[in-house]
């Protein structure tokens, strides 16, 4: 008897231990999800704030198309906002854009020349502050 009382508690010793082994396993790829979750989610408000970033741009050289002298502005979107800066320097512009989405940014600065009718871009430069 004592034997088969043995091999009983082996087998439900062994079992615990895969159950609680399978247990760390899905616990583990749970948590992996998640970080892909949240790391898909900082990629896509990223991404949204390039995107604002760059449609300011283009309402600013529509902007100093139509009024060279323009000197910025915010403007708000649906997923954001972007804040506008111009520094004139006679005939040359430096254009600093802010993308803003939730706690994400996106910041470019932009080097341009007016050269009558035509608008020159010198350089264009994504900032880390």
């Amino acid at each position: 008897m004592k034997n088969n009382n043995e091999k009983g508690v082996t087998a439900l010793l062994t079992i615990t231990i895969i159950g609680a082994v399978t247990l760390i396993i899905a616990l583990n790829s749970s948590l992996l999800g998640l970080g892909e979750l949240h790391l898909g989610h900082t990629a896509s408000k990223a991404s949204i704030a390039s995107i604002i970033t760059d449609s300011c741009l283009e309402e600013v050289l529509y902007q100093i198309k139509l009024d060279s002298n323009y000197n910025g502005s915010s403007l708000v979107f649906n997923e954001g906002s972007c804040i506008i800066s111009i520094t004139p320097s006679g005939n040359d512009r430096t254009i600093t854009i802010t993308g803003i989405v939730e706690d994400y940014y996106e910041k470019i600065e932009v080097n341009l020349t007016l050269s009558g009718e035509q608008i020159i871009i010198n350089s264009w430069e994504e900032k880390d502050d």
